[in-house]
């Protein structure tokens, strides 16, 4: 029934957000591109987010007739300000690359051409360094 698939649906998007706010190691974002509904929500669970210059993101949820998912109403007004995080999750409002990294939700922003080469560079240089003191450094923040 409609019911059981909407309890469904929901323990595993619980299940998913869960997994996502306990992993031990750091958990690294790459948008490249439009990102659209929970690609957008859960990015404020992960660690660091690097984006293309031509990077948008929406979150269409009450048209849909849905809530905000993926923590976005616990971690946006946390990120943008509520004002912000009210316009992003109210009104659909899509947002441009340089906005969210200027709230706070986007790490840093690259060209298209140099996205790929940047992104790589950084997951190389995280993973050369001590996995442990990257646990415990990760786990204080």
């Amino acid at each position: 029934s409609g019911i059981n698939a909407e309890y469904g649906g929901r323990k595993v998007l619980n299940h998913f957000c869960d997994a996502l706010i306990t992993f031990p190691k750091p958990l690294i974002a790459a948008v490249n591109g439009p990102a659209i509904g929970i690609p957008v929500t859960t990015l404020g669970l992960c660690d660091l987010v690097y984006c293309t210059d031509n990077a948008t993101f929406k979150t269409p949820f009450v048209s849909l007739g849905q809530s905000p998912e993926g923590c976005s109403s616990y971690m946006f007004p946390r990120t943008f300000g509520f004002a912000k995080a009210s316009e992003m999750l109210l009104t659909e409002r899509q947002i441009t690359a340089q906005e969210a990294c200027d709230g706070g939700l986007v790490t840093r922003i690259f060209t298209q051409d140099r996205f790929r080469d940047e992104v790589d560079k950084v997951v190389k240089h995280m993973a050369s360094l001590p996995p442990q003191s990257m646990r415990i450094s990760k786990g204080l923040i």
